[in-house]
This record gives C-alpha cells, structure tokens and sequence, in this order.
C-alpha cells in the first residue's frame, strides 16, 4: 500500500491524525490495526495492549483484532514487522519511530519490510516522529505514493530538512497551531 509520514513536535497532534488514518483503513481495507505503542501515548491507550509481541501478534493475524505492544526491545519490533511483511493483511502505526529507527541504522527487519510494503498485500506504516532529521533518508525514499504531514515543528534540524528535502516554509512550520498540518505529497 504505502508509508506515511506525521511529523512535529510533542502535542502537535501528530499522533492523533496517525490514529484517524489508521481507523479509516481498518474500515476500508478491513484490516486489524498494528500498534507499535513506543512511549505508552494517551491517544493509543484505547487500544488494547498486548504484554509481548507473540501476544500481538496473535490479536493481529489469528484473532484479526486491533491490537498494541509497548516494545521494550528492538526484536520484538523486528519480529513483528517480519510477520507484517510475510503476511501483509494489517495496517502498522509505529508511533516515536526514532526509537526503533535512526539516520545510522535501520534494524534489517524493519529496512526490508520498509522496501517491499508495496509488494505485500494490505500492508501500509504510518510513522510519527518528532525530529525527521533522526530518520534514515532510505526510509523516506520507500513513501511508494505516501505523504508526509508536517505539524508545528520547533527542531531547527527537523525544519531545515523539512525545508530542504520537501520544500516547506521555515515561518509556517514554526506558526502552526495543534491539529494543524501540511500535505506533502512526496514524489521522488
């Protein structure tokens, strides 16, 4: 399908439109709901939250049921992206990417299933982030038709690659209110 982009600072309502566009295509694609819960986020809290990723991973491939998991590791988020890639069918919000992700490294489950999202069936990742500079430009390189929104960003890095990358405006990043963003329909 594709990947998605929110980026902006804490309380910019990031999180909160990565969580509608995630609803939206569990209606649509009829499709459970991955939640990679990084920080514990109150928006996510209405999910139900899984102890272990075997524990998810079930909710999301046997029971077909929204489910999230709070990773303590960075295999358990590599082993359920894997399953994401070999069985497609889900839409994953990986929220706080920079987290599991950097400019350095990209751990090679997430690389490969960030590659071939749009080879497998059903399978988009919507990602929040607050600093886009600490994501792997490799990442922004597999959007296969997806957009990035941007939301108040105050990170002078964060806007200079916003600017650079994506051409948006430094003042406009800087003056946007909560709940408030730019569509950015990356094309590269």
């Amino acid at each position: 399908m594709a990947v998605s982009w929110f980026i902006g600072c804490t309380g910019s309502g990031k999180t909160t439109l990565a969580l509608e566009h995630g609803a939206a295509l569990v209606q649509s694609l009829n499709v459970p709901l991955l939640i990679v819960d990084s920080m514990g986020c109150a928006p996510l809290a209405k999910v139900k939250h899984f102890k272990t990723w075997e524990q998810t991973a079930n909710a999301i491939w046997k029971d077909k049921k929204n489910a999230a998991f709070i990773p303590s590791r960075t295999e358990s988020v590599e082993r359920l992206f894997l399953m994401a890639r070999r069985l497609g069918n889900c839409t994953i919000l990986l929220d706080e990417a920079s987290f599991w992700l950097s400019n350095r490294k990209v751990p090679r489950e997430l690389e490969l299933t960030y590659r071939t999202n749009l080879h497998v069936k059903n399978l988009t990742i919507l990602n929040t982030t607050q600093n886009i500079s600490e994501i792997s430009p490799l990442l922004f390189q597999c959007l296969g038709g997806g957009k990035l929104y941007a939301f108040r960003c105050i990170s002078p890095r964060t806007i200079e690659r916003l600017e650079k990358d994506f051409g948006c405006e430094r003042d406009r990043l800087r003056t946007l209110k909560r709940g408030e963003y730019i569509t950015i329909d990356a094309e590269w």
